[in-house]
């Protein structure tokens, strides 16, 4: 009897065991669902963002394209609050340039550096924050002997040089580009800063084969991590026609993008509100150089056929940005390197 005791008193202790270790393990489980709930509810509201973001670069936050003038409040900084979810999950929005500065509604969704999720669930809340757009360096250098330094400058989500491309060798820095051989230094400003050389588009391109679609990179002569900008049928996805785009279209984006300086230009039609400071360095045909003072030709990654290409066009005389301008691949152009 004494042993029959003995033994369901352990049952019982081992039985009491079991039930502490089934409800923690339940409780354990329960704070996991709602973590993983909330981290997912975080990286839903993410991926919404990031969806609107994409498609509407140019418009203002609380456009009604991206989250509208009632789902965009200013708390610090642009902040969208979603309805109540599934199961009373929500995620509260709020976005930042890439220095980590708030982002009002008002400002254009190519402004936004950071994007920042938290999610709520059953009183759980877990933080999602990405980083979208491309890093800036203040400055790049090239592969000279010495090397060039250039400003840069960040225009929407891109990165750009923000002089032109003056380097005399090749992108291993070694191999020497020949004056007068696909290179001209006959700029009576000089070829310093921020006039830059001329290069033909083989040259430039350090290769002579096109981009062969929408986003391909191509380094050509530029820095390492830089390329030469694209333009493959003027696509919205390409680098000159993004940047056109978001300093509001071809009619006006060259203004934008030329220097004020009136040594850099015959004529102001000019205020450099995106920091591109394009200057007037003419070009390099036939044997000769031309038009300084009053145009510039930017060498693009794409061609228009076998012997042509599709120059980018800032004239003094309007404030147009042309992009589609046909040229011969033998004139000598500008080059403005982009961030990969």
């Amino acid at each position: 009897m004494a042993y029959s005791l003995i033994i369901l008193s352990m049952m019982l202790a081992i039985a009491a065991s079991l039930s502490v270790t089934t409800i923690i393990d339940k409780k354990s489980a329960s704070a996991t669902q709602a973590s993983v709930q909330a981290l997912q509810t975080g990286d839903s509201g993410i991926q919404l963002a990031l969806k609107k973001i994409n498609a509407n670069l140019t418009l203002a936050i609380n456009d009604a394209a991206n989250f509208g003038t009632i789902g965009c409040t200013d708390s610090g900084t642009a902040t969208i609050t979603s309805q109540a979810l599934q199961g009373g999950s929500e995620y509260v929005l709020s976005f930042y340039d890439v220095s980590g500065d708030p982002v009002l509604c008002n400002a254009l969704a190519n402004k936004i550096g950071i994007v920042k999720s938290v999610g709520t669930y059953k009183g759980t809340a877990r933080v999602v924050s990405v980083g979208i757009g491309t890093s800036c360096p203040a400055t790049i250098s090239d592969n000279d002997s010495p090397a060039n330094v250039y400003a840069t400058v960040r225009i929407g989500t891109q990165c750009w040089m923000a002089e032109n491309l003056r380097t005399t060798k090749k992108p291993d820095g070694v191999t020497a580009l020949i004056e007068g051989n696909g290179m001209y230094s006959s700029n009576p400003a000089g070829t310093g800063s921020p006039w830059g050389r001329l290069y033909d588009w083989t040259t430039a391109m350090n290769s002579p084969t096109a981009a062969a679609a929408t986003g391909e990179k191509i380094q050509g002569l530029c820095p390492t991590g830089w390329h030469i900008p694209s333009n493959f049928n003027s696509s919205s996805l390409d680098n000159w026609q993004m940047l056109s785009d978001f300093l509001g279209g071809n009619n006006v984006a060259g203004g934008k993008m030329k220097s004020t300086d009136l040594s850099h230009w015959n004529i102001l039609n000019a205020d450099n509100s995106s920091g591109f400071a394009g200057v007037g360095a003419g070009y390099w045909e036939a044997g000769t150089y031309k038009n300084g003072g009053d145009l510039a030709y930017f060498v693009s990654s794409d061609e228009q056929n076998g012997s042509d290409v599709k120059a980018k066009v800032l004239s003094a005389a309007d404030a147009k940005f042309d992009t589609s301008n046909s040229i011969a691949k033998t004139v000598g152009m500008s080059v403005r390197c982009i961030k990969d």
